[in-house]
């Protein structure tokens, strides 16, 4: 899929996001999808490496320390050269073959994530990659998924995908996979994760390493000790915080909140646990106001708190339901800016009034529950919010119906309860027919 017609931007200067450094090392890199492939492509022989089109230089500083490769990285950004300098790697603006020091070298690993749709030939960049890989070296590629760009995909996601003046060509996975053999790799293994696809190519067959290896985790870890500056130590240990909570490792994440909160408190910064302030101060301000004060990573903590509160290991369903109400909150009113570079925020309306819900219901609270259940399921956001532009992922909607159904049992309202769990019986697939027929039975069991 290309753009066309297509006015090129001027990648040097940050998108004409005049924060982009701060917001990219606070909140908008994902790490451990950028460097899970790498570590994945790596084997014990292989000494060099080459990111084209780095931006921050992440992927080269882990593997510097953690995989032990003498890594360059070229990239044009202004960005990337001063996250460059925050990390201790050197960033040549420049473009490989077209007068890059590393013009006419071969590296073990050559790596480029989400480059592959900003540039005007992309046959002759893939080209020029595979020009720079050692004879059994590996290409790893990172770039949006087409396929995925579709009329039942929420909107928010379309535009990040399809990103009008900014992405100029996307691919499918068999578009990939075939581009990249007609560049001249024969081996070349396109996986596909949602809305990206990950491809591992070269010219002789090759195995991967398992995903999740802890390797990156680890890198992490270390990171966070290492002094750096303010927004990239904070954004670090929250990434470390969402990732404890996303894995179900209640102890990591509690350690992971601590330094978090150690790191704001040293710079001066807000409490990132007062999730009603950061819900008030969301209210008073806009989007860019808002994070004169607050970081990048602000606005998603309030869902992670609460889904902490709500976990078995420290079990708080008072502050749960107090956290995911800030953060709906947020949703619905923070305002401002381009909703794109807040898409993660915008998404979480649906899940935060969601796990609101359940924890009202599970503190016997049925009407504010039935309340949560009814306005997530009734989709009536702010118009212009965030919360407006948010993805509705059609299972969390069938789960709120059941848990509706529930409430409104929990509340002694069964002739309505045996309405909605009838008629989101007839909706659901069968793994959720048994919990709906119990619910089903106490409707119609004598109190």
């Amino acid at each position: 899929m290309f753009a066309h017609p297509f006015e090129w931007p001027d990648y040097g200067e940050d998108y004409g996001f005049p924060d982009y450094l701060r917001y990219y090392a606070e909140a908008g890199a994902g790490l451990v999808s950028m460097l899970d492939p790498l570590a994945r492509a790596f084997r014990k022989e292989m000494r060099t490496m080459i990111d084209v089109g780095s931006g921050v230089p992440f992927a080269a500083d882990f593997a510097r320390r953690q995989l032990k490769l003498d890594a360059v990285c070229i990239d044009p950004s202004r960005y990337a050269r001063q996250g460059g300098e925050w990390l201790g790697v050197p960033v040549e603006n420049a473009l490989l073959g077209g007068g890059s020091s590393a013009d006419g070298q071969s590296f073990d690993i050559v790596y480029s994530s989400e480059v592959v749709e900003h540039v005007s030939d992309p046959a002759g960049f893939l080209q020029v990659l595979t020009d720079h890989l050692a004879p059994d070296g590996v290409l790893v590629l990172t770039t949006p998924n087409a396929d995925f760009v579709s009329p039942e995909t929420a909107a928010l996601d379309n535009l990040g995908l399809v990103w009008p003046g900014i992405h100029h060509a996307l691919y499918t996975a068999e578009g990939l996979k075939a581009a990249i053999e007609r560049a001249g790799l024969c081996a070349v293994e396109v996986i596909v994760e949602r809305e990206r696809l990950v491809a591992f190519a070269s010219r002789k067959a090759f195995g991967l390493n398992p995903s999740g290896t802890g390797l990156v985790e680890a890198h992490l870890e270390a990171r966070t000790d290492d002094g750096l500056p303010d927004a990239l130590h904070q954004g670090l240990c929250f990434r470390l915080f969402r990732d404890a909570i996303g894995r179900g490792r209640t102890d990591a994440a509690l350690e992971a909140l601590g330094r978090l909160r150690v790191a704001l408190t040293r710079a001066g910064g807000p409490d990132i646990t007062h999730s009603s302030d950061m819900a008030e101060a969301a209210e008073a301000l806009g989007a860019e106001a808002f994070h004169e004060t607050w970081p990048y990573f602000a606005p998603l903590t309030p869902y992670l708190s609460g889904s902490l509160a709500l976990s078995e290991g420290c079990r708080d369903l008072t502050a749960a339901a107090e956290h995911f109400a800030a953060q709906v909150k947020i949703c619905e009113r923070l305002h401002g800016g381009d909703p794109l570079w807040r898409a993660e925020i915008a998404h979480l309306w649906a899940p935060a009034l969601f796990s609101h819900g359940l924890a009202r219901l599970m503190a016997r609270d049925a009407n504010s529950a039935i309340g949560s259940f009814e306005k997530l399921l009734s989709g009536d956001a702010p118009r212009g919010s965030l919360a407006a532009h948010g993805r509705r992922d059609p299972d969390l909607l069938i789960q709120a119906r059941i848990q509706l159904g529930s409430a409104l049992l929990q509340a002694r309202r069964k002739p309505e309860a045996e309405r909605v769990l009838a008629a989101v019986r007839a909706a659901a697939d069968g793994s959720h027919h048994a919990v709906i027929d119990a619910l089903l039975a106490r409707c119609r069991t004598p109190t």
